[in-house]
């Protein structure tokens, strides 16, 4: 599951409990009900809670993120990636840029200390834009809905931006929830689709 950010070639269900910023780390963590997990006879079951938390990128993380944003199926759904997401050189390249950048606030996403994914905020020109991509094993259990409310917690700049492409519905859902409203529609190449596409933009402009 991804929010489309071109600008930044995209990285991109309940509410987390009250999200503690961390210090130099950026550590932040919230509790989300228990995520249903498939038993040895493939029945969904849950126990406990689970902790959603936000840290920054390392280095032992690259070769997960590496993987889930070149799978084939979230490529197709996110839309707006880079133009060969098999192009590890590239990635590593495109990876300083965004760990270094003054500019850019990466995080990874995990669920009980395991990575599941990336969220991240960056600036084009006076705005400021969201982006975020989670491993598919993570999709539709609450974790993107609970990753970009904590996130948010940690931006103080408002308003924010998010884009998706409009027939990524999972995306799009979230950002409604975690209070994004649709405030355009716009056409543009989508490397992953191999043609234009629309895609919806939304805009948080409250807390």
């Amino acid at each position: 599951m991804a929010a489309t950010c071109h600008s930044v070639e995209t990285l991109c269900h309940s509410p987390p409990g009250p999200a503690s910023a961390g210090a130099s780390d950026g550590r932040a963590f919230g509790r989300l009900p228990p995520l249903r997990t498939p038993d040895a006879d493939n029945e969904w079951t849950g126990a406990g809670m689970t902790e959603i938390g936000l840290r920054l990128v390392r280095d032992e993380d690259l070769d997960a993120i590496y993987d889930q944003m070149r799978d084939p199926e979230a490529v197709r759904m996110a839309a707006f990636t880079a133009e060969d997401p098999d192009d590890r050189v590239a990635f590593d390249e495109h990876l300083v840029r965004l760990r270094t950048s003054p500019e850019i606030k990466l995080r990874a996403v995990t669920v009980d200390g395991e990575l599941a994914g990336t969220i991240a905020s960056f600036a084009v020109g006076d705005d400021t834009e969201i982006t975020y991509w989670l491993g598919r094993d993570w999709w539709g259990r609450g974790v993107a809905t609970a990753a970009v409310r904590m996130f948010l917690t940690t931006v103080p700049v408002r308003p924010i931006t998010a884009r998706a492409a409009s027939d990524n519905a999972g995306s799009l859902a979230v950002l409604r929830k975690a209070g994004f409203r649709v405030v355009g529609k716009e056409v543009a190449y989508a490397t992953a689709r191999g043609r234009e596409i629309e895609e919806t933009v939304l805009r948080l402009d409250g807390p």
